[in-house]
């Protein structure tokens, strides 16, 4: 098991073999505490040679717009958004196709203060 956070994600996003593309959505999970939401990704992976699962949590969310039905039911992950800005972290898995940076476009989305993902074999 290997954690990352904040940054270290997207940098590890960025190589073939992390990409989340074609990797398939097995669940999501939504929970409150007090304030706070926060909002798990089950993922399985395609590419990775070391790790075949990740979780990525979504830490003191701020927004979001998301049908759970609609995100576990993805055969996979055909495109999407994974950015950090001076907001915090920014994903879609289901993006408008243009990258424009903003989220008026996307229909479903996450953005948050922090990011983890864990890795699984």
């Amino acid at each position: 098991m290997r954690v990352l956070e904040g940054s270290e994600i997207l940098i590890m996003f960025s190589t073939g073999e992390y990409s989340l593309l074609h990797s398939r959505l097995r669940g999501v999970s939504i929970s409150k505490k007090e304030d706070q939401i926060t909002i798990d990704l089950f993922i399985d992976l395609l590419y990775s040679k070391y790790e075949q699962q990740m979780s990525l949590r979504f830490i003191d969310v701020s927004d979001y717009s998301l049908n759970e039905d609609n995100w576990t039911n993805f055969p996979s992950i055909e495109k999407y958004k994974f950015y950090k800005n001076y907001n915090g972290f920014y994903i879609s898995l289901n993006p408008e196709v243009s990258f424009s940076g903003s989220i008026a476009a996307d229909q479903e989305y996450i953005r948050s203060k922090n990011v983890k993902a864990t890795l699984l074999k």
